[in-house]
């Protein structure tokens, strides 16, 4: 399938999720914006097989990795193939609300000075394990913010493009330190927060995925550690400096902090037995 004239090329990196990828892009084909708006491009880094079956006639781009390039070098490789000005980036595991691209390119829309727009995050099936993300939710109201939800974003491509993308050796913080870039290439430039745009996506799908990020995130903290990072440091504290608000409910809070605590818990353990 092929878009002649997109706005929106929507950019969808998968890694041996094909039943969840079906749901997602049934989902993406439906948006209210249309299908002749948008240029859809997936990026099979391995194990969706069965997807590409059923889906590879109605993507306007399926890529073979040939490998797994990670979120950020997906996202990249996402990017050299397609044309459409604003880039949307879905995860393969979350399900947008049917106006969700349209709500992002209102705001880009509504703000000129924007370099790129997050959206917000809801519960699919685990709504317990799901507290813990703090950053889902800004509260009811657009506001400046990072690229702290990277899987449900719309960025200018002309920033993208011009700051080289996002840095593929990453895995954890790789929003952040591309917020930097982009930030320092347009200082007039802003990246927004919108409550709007929803998707439904789960930051913990279980007890052992909670063990599998923990694992990851450990690996990333030794990484980070061991080196200078100076722009992602900045990111972090102008991040604290925003001081975003909390959209969770008061019980979320509640379970969302032993939730952390229990994350931290293994993330420690997973750092000490790597030492």
């Amino acid at each position: 399938m092929s878009v002649s004239d997109p706005r929106y090329a929507v950019i969808i990196v998968t890694y041996q999720r094909a039943e969840a990828l079906q749901r997602t892009l049934a989902a993406v084909v439906s948006q209210s914006v249309g299908r002749a708006a948008m240029e859809l491009c997936v990026v099979d880094n391995g194990g969706t097989e069965p997807a590409k079956a059923s889906w590879q006639d109605e993507v306007d781009v399926w890529i073979d990795a040939g490998a797994n390039l990670g979120c950020a070098g997906g996202r990249n490789r996402g990017v050299e193939h397609t044309r459409a000005p604003v880039l949307v980036f879905i995860d393969d595991d979350g399900i947008p609300a049917p106006d969700f691209i349209e709500r992002l390119g209102d705001v880009l829309d509504a703000h000129p000075e924007a370099i790129a727009v997050r959206g917000r995050a809801v519960a699919l099936h685990h709504p317990l394990l799901t507290t813990m993300a703090v950053h889902y939710h800004r509260g009811p109201r657009s506001c400046d913010d990072l690229l702290t939800l990277e899987g449900a974003s719309a960025i200018q491509r002309a920033d993208y493009e011009a700051v080289g993308g996002y840095d593929a050796s990453r895995a954890y913080h790789e929003g952040l330190e591309l917020s930097g870039r982009l930030l320092a290439a347009r200082p007039s430039g802003r990246i927004l927060y919108t409550p709007h745009a929803v998707l439904a996506h789960d930051y913990l799908q279980g007890w052992a995925h909670l063990l599998r990020k923990a694992k990851m995130v450990a690996a990333a903290d030794e990484r980070i550690d061991g080196t200078d990072d100076p722009n992602v440091q900045a990111m972090l504290e102008r991040l604290h400096a925003l001081q975003l608000a909390d959209g969770r409910a008061r019980w979320q809070r509640i379970v969302g902090a032993a939730v952390q605590r229990t994350f931290r818990a293994v993330v420690g353990y997973y750092r000490w037995r790597g030492r």
